[in-house]
């Protein structure tokens, strides 16, 4: 994770910075540090008038990715359950 501190640090914070910086993924599972860094580069670049971006995905992880999908799962199956419901009911 130091690496991508570094990198950040030294390349994408900058005055005149020549890209946006965007954020994808999951900061929580990163260590303190990095997700600091990676939301100061975010910070530091928001007002990039180069119209250039460049997006970060970081703290990916597949089982991560379906826990937070189920939820939507479920709305879906109690949305469908409710429809063939009321269709009985009429």
């Amino acid at each position: 994770m130091e690496v991508i501190e570094e990198v950040v640090a030294e390349r994408l914070i900058k005055p005149e910075p020549a890209w946006q910086v965007q954020l994808a993924g999951l900061l929580d599972l990163l260590p303190d540090s990095t997700a600091r860094a990676l939301k100061d580069a975010a910070d530091a670049t928001r007002h990039c008038r180069t119209g250039a971006h460049v997006t970060l995905a970081v703290g990916y992880g597949g089982r991560q990715e379906i826990v937070e999908a189920l939820p939507a799962f479920r709305e879906i199956d109690f949305l469908r359950a409710l429809r063939n419901f009321a269709r009985r009911a009429a």
